[in-house]
C-alpha cells in the first residue's frame, strides 16, 4: 500500500487551465445550452479566482497562480482539476503497476504491483504536469486472501479544531493564551486595523 500526496495542492492549481476545463465541460454538447455566453462565464470565473492578495510581515503579496488557501472555491477547483488530471493520465499508470487508486482531495490510497517502486511512480506522476509534485509514503502491510492483515499499524495525527486551551477561562486569559498553530496553513495572514488590501 502506498499513499501519494500532492505538495501544496491549492496554491499549485493552474487557474487558467482549470477555468478552461470548466468552460469545456459547460459548453461542450450541452443540452439544453447554457444561456450565459462563454466569454462572460470565463470573465466571471477569472474574477472569482484571480487577484488574490495577502499580507505577511507588514507587506502585501499578490498570488500569481493557484487558489487561495482560504477560498471557498479551493476544494471545488482542486477537485475539477484533479479529476481531469486522472482522466488524462491514470490509464497509462495502470499499465505501469498501479492496481488500485482512490483519492480524497490530495491524498491517495494506492495498491501497487510489488515489482514497482512507489518512488518511481511518484516521480513519473510529477512529470505529468509542471504544477504538481507527488510525494509518497509506503506502508508495509500485506492483505491476505482471507482479508486478514499482516504488518504494522500506523496512526496519523489529525487536527482537532482546538485553537485555545480546552478549559473554561476568562476573557483576559483567552487574550493572553497563545493560539495553537494550524497545521494546514502555509501563510499567516494578518490585517492591520484600517489597512485595506
Amino acid at each position: 500500500m502506498v499513499s501519494f500526496d500532492i505538495v501544496s495542492l491549492y496554491t499549485n492549481i493552474p487557474l487558467a487551465e482549470t477555468i478552461q476545463i470548466i468552460l469545456d465541460h459547460i459548453y461542450k454538447d450541452r443540452t439544453p445550452p447554457t444561456t450565459i455566453p462563454r466569454d462572460d462565464m470565463k470573465k466571471l470565473l477569472e474574477f472569482a479566482t484571480q487577484d488574490s492578495h495577502f499580507l505577511f510581515n507588514g507587506k502585501i503579496y499578490d498570488q500569481k497562480d493557484g487558489v487561495s488557501m482560504g477560498s471557498p472555491l479551493a476544494p471545488l477547483l482542486a477537485e475539477i482539476f484533479l479529476q481531469d488530471f486522472e482522466k488524462k493520465h491514470l490509464s497509462s499508470f495502470k499499465e505501469k503497476g498501479i492496481v488500485y487508486w482512490k483519492r480524497y482531495v490530495d491524498d491517495t490510497f494506492v495498491l501497487l504491483d510489488p515489482k514497482v517502486s512507489a518512488k518511481d511512480i511518484a516521480a513519473q506522476l510529477s512529470q505529468c504536469h509542471p504544477s504538481l509534485k507527488f510525494t509518497c509514503e509506503e506502508k508495509y502491510t500485506t492483505i491476505n486472501k482471507d482479508l486478514s492483515k499482516e504488518g504494522s499499524s500506523q496512526k496519523k495525527f489529525s487536527h482537532k479544531n482546538q485553537y485555545i486551551a480546552d478549559k473554561k477561562i476568562s476573557t483576559e486569559e483567552k487574550k493572553s493564551t497563545p493560539r495553537i498553530a494550524l497545521s494546514f496553513l502555509d501563510v499567516l495572514v494578518e490585517r492591520q486595523p484600517g489597512h485595506r488590501l
